[in-house]
Order: structure tokens, then C-alpha cells, then sequence
């Protein structure tokens, strides 16, 4: 959403309640009723009935001096029409209805000059633009599960953006692009993060990591791996070490297959189900990397 819509920001969620609250949406309907009932009077140059007083007489007001379409507003008529259109100058502000405000502003620039049935066919007309700008505020509705992933603002745990802090941008990216249906941009995000890992993991074992594949990354991380395995004295920390880097190649190379080639060459595109699966196999082995590696 435009920031210029005042009291909203780019990237919150509101609620529905928000919304109406906001925007005061009881008020605006009430507003747009009281001015096309006024529409009618002016019409036809009837005056507004109020209670009677005490001793019973009639107490009205004026629209026009003698109560014809074809006069100028009377006083009493203009205030009456500016107590209904004034306050949509600041109601309109909050989704930026510059239209409609503008037209508020032009009715009451010629509220002396026009008669009663000119005004009924401003007022109409001006309706009739409030009513198109608001079909032009476009909002998209989520599920509270869809708002949870929109609203995680760690989705993979501290931990792990502790551990690969390059990396928040696109966790964070491919939660909220699964939160409104964007599957394949969530899953292209999940391969970034994990080619962080990869790279990582590749410095690791010192290793430099540019524009080279996947593919030669892997099998250049095996090698050293086994350099590891002739190198090091025997020993739990170099079997755990080996176990780390083995297993992890491993993984790289099934994400590598099943998804990376794909989504990066325009190969595949995926649904929720494909892009949650993913979303979360990423999620659970970052998060195994973070145990033991990190940038």
C-alpha cells in the first residue's frame, strides 16, 4: 500500500476492525445518505421540516428564499450543505480521495452561484467520483495463518539469523511472499538463503565462492572433505566435523535438484503446498547449520 494513504504504512497488516475504525465507515455512509436526501430537496425546492415549538407552529428552513430549484441557496441552505460536506475534507484525507476532496471544495467555492437544482446535480455528481475513487482503494485480505507469516518477523528463529545475518532480507521475503500467494517467489527466496548457507559453508572450509554453480561448489566442499578426513588426527571432533559437512553437502545437493535448477531457470512454478514444503525444509536446515556454522 502507498504510503500516501495518511495513517497507513507500507508493509503493515490492518485488521478489518482497523480499517473501520480508521476510516470511520458508519459516518461516511451516513454522511453520503443525509447529502443525496438533501439532493432531493433541493430538487424540488422543498425547505427542511424540523420539530415544532412549543405554541405549534411550523419551524423550517429555507433552502432558497421562496423554496424553488430555480434560486440560489439561501444562507441557512449553504450552512446546512457545508455542516454535510465540510467535514469530508478531513474524512476523505485518510485514502488520499484528492478527487472527491476537490470536489467538496469546488461545491462550496459556488454554493452563492448555483440553484438549488444546479447543487442537486453537483452533489450527484460528486457522489458518483467518491464512489469510483473508492473502487480504485484496492486492499488484499489474509487468513490469520496468512498473517501470521506476513507478521513473523523472525521466521527461521534468532538463531539462525544470528548466524547468517546476510540472509534476514530474504527470510523475511519469502515468509510474506508465502503469506499472500506469491508460492514461487517464496521458494526463489528460499534458494538465496540457502546459497547463503552454501557459501558460508564453502568459506568454511576455505573455499571462494563467486558466480560458480552450485554443482562445482559441492563437489569442491566433497574434495576438501576429504582432505579433512586424511589431515585431521582421529577422533570425535573429526568425526562430528566430517558428519557436519558431509551431511550438509548432501542436502545441498537435493535442494540443488529438486528445486534451485528449477526455479532458477524458469523451469518450475509452485503451489502453496510445494512452496510451504520448501519453506519449511529450508527453514529446519538453516536452522541445523546455524548449530555449527555461521558468517
Amino acid at each position: 500500500m502507498s504510503a500516501d494513504a495518511e495513517g497507513f504504512a507500507p508493509g503493515r497488516l490492518w485488521s478489518l476492525w482497523d480499517i473501520m475504525i480508521h476510516f470511520d465507515v458508519r459516518l461516511l455512509i451516513l454522511r453520503m445518505r443525509h447529502i443525496e436526501d438533501f439532493e432531493e430537496l433541493l430538487s424540488t425546492g422543498a425547505p427542511i421540516g424540523g420539530s415544532p415549538p412549543v405554541d405549534g407552529s411550523a419551524l423550517t428552513m429555507r433552502l432558497t428564499p421562496s423554496n424553488s430549484p430555480n434560486e440560489r441557496l439561501s444562507a441557512d441552505g449553504r450552512k446546512w450543505l457545508w455542516a454535510h460536506i465540510g467535514p469530508l475534507q478531513v474524512e476523505l484525507s485518510p485514502l488520499a480521495l484528492t478527487v472527491a476532496q476537490t470536489e467538496v471544495q469546488h461545491i462550496w467555492n459556488n454554493a452563492h452561484i448555483w440553484t438549488a437544482k444546479e447543487m442537486a446535480g453537483r452533489l450527484k455528481e460528486f457522489r458518483l467520483k467518491l464512489t469510483n475513487e473508492l473502487n480504485d482503494r484496492f486492499f488484499v485480505y489474509l487468513t490469520p495463518e496468512e498473517a501470521h507469516y506476513f507478521r513473523e518477523t523472525q521466521p527461521f528463529g534468532k538463531e539462525t539469523i544470528g548466524a547468517f545475518h546476510s540472509s534476514e532480507v530474504d527470510i523475511g521475503e519469502a515468509s510474506k511472499c508465502f503469506a499472500i500467494g506469491r508460492n514461487t517467489a517464496c521458494v526463489f527466496h528460499c534458494m538465496r538463503i540457502l546459497e547463503t548457507g552454501l557459501r558460508v559453508m564453502a568459506a568454511d572450509v576455505g573455499i571462494a565462492f563467486d558466480v560458480q554453480n552450485w554443482q562445482n561448489v559441492i563437489d569442491q566442499i566433497e574434495s576438501e572433505v576429504k582432505k579433512i578426513g586424511k589431515t585431521l588426527p582421529s577422533g570425535a571432533t573429526k568425526s562430528q566435523r566430517l558428519q557436519q559437512l558431509s551431511e550438509a553437502a548432501v542436502q545441498f545437493t537435493y535442494f540443488k535438484d529438486a528445486w534451485r535448477n528449477h526455479v532458477s531457470h524458469n523451469r518450475s512454478r509452485y503451489d502453496a503446498n510445494q512452496a510451504l514444503s520448501i519453506f519449511n525444509h529450508t527453514k529446519e536446515f538453516m536452522g541445523a547449520l546455524a548449530k555449527w556454522l555461521q558468517e
